[in-house]
């Protein structure tokens, strides 16, 4: 009799329950949302060009490095970074996507390494803080003023 009423109990609860997890999973993808977006515009409203130098730099050279990666017992993928080298020792990992912000503009970063040759000079903005390159774009497409 009470295995009988613990079914009819849990039957009857199941679906409550299930609601709730339904909303409260609901519920923290919609704070979650909240969070990051409020989390960006932060990072936004703090970020100012003193904490970037901008700097010409001359090109040495162009690198593309490639390896294997497993990504599971029987599938490996093989990924290929290019890698510009700069005068001054520095080295910058070319993006998948480069010049967004430019429509007409955008290249992937294999057109990075068709433009860029030994020699060409580039504008860097290397963040001051970790001293990482962040952007690097040739003068022969962006030219760089700083506003006064």
């Amino acid at each position: 009799m009470l295995m009988v009423a613990a079914m009819i109990l849990l039957v009857c609860l199941y679906p409550l329950l299930l609601l709730f997890a339904l909303i409260g999973f609901f519920a923290f993808a919609i704070l979650w949302s909240v969070f990051v977006k409020l989390r960006t515009e932060y990072r936004v409203k703090h970020l100012s060009i003193e904490d970037y130098e901008i700097t010409r730099e001359t090109v040495s050279h162009v690198r593309q490095e490639q390896y294997t990666v497993q990504k599971s017992r029987h599938r490996s993928e093989t990924v290929v970074n290019i890698i510009v080298h700069f005068e001054n020792g520095k080295s910058w990992r070319v993006p998948l996507e480069n010049y967004l912000w430019c429509e007409d503009r955008s290249v992937s970063d294999g057109g990075v390494k068709a433009t860029t040759h030994r020699g060409d000079v580039m504008t860097v903005v290397t963040h001051k803080k970790s001293g990482k390159i962040i952007t690097a774009y040739s003068h022969e497409f962006f030219e760089y003023q700083a506003e006064v």
